[in-house]
């Protein structure tokens, strides 16, 4: 299915010059890039990629609406999580990567003052200059006591101590795709359209090509052969996020990860009827599966494999002390005790965040740990959820 938006000149302008960036990018390759080289320019390039030059992203006016656009419940739940752990620290400091339009920094940051608990600093790592600025805006009505809490950094600090949070930002990540096909499995690239008449939505065309790195391969045909997937699958494989898990794991020093993301285990991920994988594409609230269109100017997402950042957190000295739904996560943290519950718009925010049907179980909680003491308290997860094996 794929869908067709109305974009307005200038945004049509910067896809245009973004097209042909990644046209010359892959006629220097040599014909062709791999798929998560095509994904991380057309989200990322400077100044022309989605999250750094589209500037309604999130929001009834953006493109989709994340969790804590919905309503302020669902943050307060995530701080009520955070405070449990700030006796493991002398002075307590949270790191939010991806911040968004910053409305989960802000509602955290006042619902942490309500309770007397607000951190020594509150740092965000954000990529996109255009985020960084509405997140600015999000921010200016916060008291100066809450504002001077906040910092922007480039880089996750090294020996970092404190919490780390990541709400829907490991599934924007460049992903890998690879296909099951009589003849082997093969990558998923993107090349040019060699047709001169060729219209501008149809500039990039998919290619398959032999994989390279054997240890991979390897891996890839483990996963075809144990879940016992058909020809014409598509795996999905993110090693840009694994690179990311374990390089968070080295600047830990000491401290709570929280992943919250749309995802799966393994064996969820890679069923057979999957075969199309979970690449999915939004723009102005509508979805579809076509990432080689409207480039720059829809967001392009696929689904987490949380037994590979488990794997990969475990295999860097991390813990999972944690792993469960959103919905199961909220109401563990007491969402349902709330005050402002019982007024009808919180009501339908509620169904919308928890029930399996809306975003209760799609989108999974991950909490990875690293030298806390034994007995540090974990909000949000039950003990079913603690020794839940992925």
């Amino acid at each position: 299915m794929q869908t067709n938006p109305s974009f307005n000149t200038s945004s049509m302008q910067l896809s245009h010059a973004l097209v042909q960036k990644i046209a010359e990018a892959i006629f220097d390759h040599g014909g062709f890039i791999p798929f998560d080289q095509f994904m991380a320019q057309a989200l990322y390039t400077q100044d022309l990629g989605y999250y750094t030059a589209k500037n309604k992203i999130f929001g009834p006016q953006g493109d989709f609406i994340t969790a804590p656009l919905i309503s302020p419940l669902f943050s307060r739940c995530v701080a009520r999580a955070l405070i449990a752990y700030k006796a493991e620290f002398a002075n307590l400091n949270i790191l939010e990567i991806g911040a968004g339009n910053g409305q989960m920094t802000r509602d955290i940051l006042l619902y942490l003052d309500s309770q007397n608990q607000l951190p020594q600093k509150y740092f965000i790592l954000d990529i996109s200059p255009n985020l960084q600025a509405q997140q600015a805006e999000t921010f200016k009505g916060l008291p100066q006591n809450l504002a001077q809490k906040i910092c922007w950094v480039d880089e996750i600090p090294d020996a970092f101590n404190g919490i780390i949070l990541a709400n829907e930002m490991l599934d924007a990540l460049p992903c890998k795709l690879f296909v099951n096909t009589a003849q082997g499995i093969v990558e998923k690239c993107v090349s040019v359209n060699a047709q001169r008449d060729c219209g501008y939505n149809e500039k990039f065309l998919y290619t398959h090509h032999a994989v390279k790195d054997l240890t991979l391969l390897a891996k890839l045909q483990n996963y075809i052969d144990e879940f016992q997937l058909p020809i014409d699958y598509t795996l999905e494989v993110n090693i840009a996020a694994q690179q990311w898990i374990a390089q968070l794991a080295k600047k830990l020093q000491k401290g709570l990860v929280l992943l919250l993301d749309y995802g799966y285990e393994r064996k969820a991920l890679y069923h057979p009827d999957r075969t199309q994988g979970t690449l999915m594409c939004f723009s102005q609230h509508q979805k579809h599966d076509n990432p080689l269109i409207n480039v720059g100017l829809q967001d392009i997402t696929t689904h987490v494999d949380f037994t590979a950042i488990a794997e990969v957190a475990v295999d860097n000295g991390m813990q999972v002390s944690g792993f469960t739904s959103q919905g199961s996560f909220l109401l563990s943290c007491g969402l349902l005790s709330l005050p402002e519950i019982d007024a009808d718009p919180f009501h339908i925010a509620v169904k919308k965040l928890t029930l399996p049907s809306e975003m209760g179980e799609i989108i999974k909680v991950m909490a990875l740990t690293k030298n806390l003491s034994s007995d540090a308290p974990l909000i949000g997860f039950n003990i079913e959820d603690r020794r839940r094996h992925l």
